[in-house]
């Protein structure tokens, strides 16, 4: 039987009518449960896994949109929402957060063109195709094949990334990406400083021997949160994998390198997204998913994930408690 502690919160209706049931849940698959008293070794991604990024890189991809169309003085009567960011990851292929910037304009200009668009629709169509921002691209191309190639000359990709790079540091972009600032005010603060951690070193549990960090990120980015958290001193530098080390999820070969070097008995990858679970090797029993979420988990279960989790800190009281079964 599936061992799965739930505590339903309240219901709200997302737009166009989705419904986004909160669960407080722990959900851990029959076949692994006896593998967790084993356990002492965490890959852990940060995004929404160490750090509450929310009121920072979210932000900071509706903020790049509205930045971009403002530069090509283009007014567009959508409005891009957090919600759309959510559908986006749920896709899959999106966790690169300058892709999913670049999806947000598309959509934009679509609009523009007057060509308004479902995006639950849209989701759930790149979902079935594979994810990522190519598929977009493809279906755009696809249901409006006279305006697209039109719509898709807008968009500078190279841009897109130096907007989001200089909104997310501010004035500490040269600290963090070695540029200075060309589009915002020399003293603005960067929305980094939003961020909030949602685990502390003190919380990992002696038995958890080695921490790798297993992220999308660019370096600089990750220096940002290794700070931020605490945890600069617990992880080597041979342990921590970068989009600058050429990581872009999902990517299961890396990942198994990663957790081989780590020399684990069992080593668990826990991230928040599709791509992350899609990293994960499904032969290899030796590294487990355990996958951050309170909404749409159904999703993750049927991708397999080994472990779903509200948060953070209740996959430490899970292993923990596991631990004290064992003995």
């Amino acid at each position: 039987m599936v061992r799965e502690e739930e505590t339903k919160g309240s219901k709200r209706r997302g737009e166009q009518g989705i419904s986004l049931q909160e669960v407080k849940a722990r959900f851990v698959q029959p076949r692994v449960k006896p593998l967790l008293k084993e356990v002492n070794a965490l890959i852990f991604d940060v995004d929404g896994v160490l750090l509450d990024v929310h009121q920072s890189f979210w932000n900071v991809i509706l903020l790049t949109t509205k930045k971009y169309l403002e530069l090509l003085s283009i007014k567009s009567p959508f409005t891009p929402r957090k919600y759309h960011i959510k559908l986006l990851k749920m896709a899959g292929g999106f966790n690169n957060d300058w892709d999913v910037t670049s999806a947000l304009i598309l959509i934009s200009l679509s609009y523009a063109f007057n060509h308004p668009l479902n995006l639950r629709e849209i989701g759930e169509e790149i979902y079935k195709r594979g994810g990522g921002l190519n598929r977009l691209e493809a279906l755009l191309q696809e249901k409006i094949p006279d305006d697209f190639p039109k719509i898709s000359s807008l968009l500078d990709k190279s841009l897109v990334e130096r907007l989001f790079k200089e909104i997310y540091a501010g004035k500490d972009t040269p600290l963090v990406y070695g540029f200075q600032p060309k589009f915002i005010s020399p003293e603005q603060e960067g929305l980094y400083k939003n961020e909030i951690p949602l685990l502390k070193p003190e919380d990992i549990p002696p038995f958890i021997e080695k921490i790798a960090l297993f992220t999308g990120r660019t370096a600089g980015e990750t220096l940002l949160a290794l700070k931020m958290t605490g945890f600069s001193s617990l992880i080597p530098q041979e342990y921590i994998l970068t989009a600058d080390d050429g990581l872009n999820k999902p990517d299961e070969k890396t990942l198994k390198e990663l957790a081989n070097k780590l020399g684990a008995k069992v080593a668990i990858y826990v991230g928040d997204a599709i791509d992350d679970l899609r990293s994960v090797p499904k032969d290899d029993p030796s590294i487990l998913s355990c996958i951050v979420q309170k909404r749409n988990t159904q999703i993750f279960k049927k991708e397999g994930a080994d472990i779903i989790v509200p948060d953070t800190i209740s996959l430490i009281q899970l292993l923990k408690e596991e631990r004290s079964e064992g003995k």
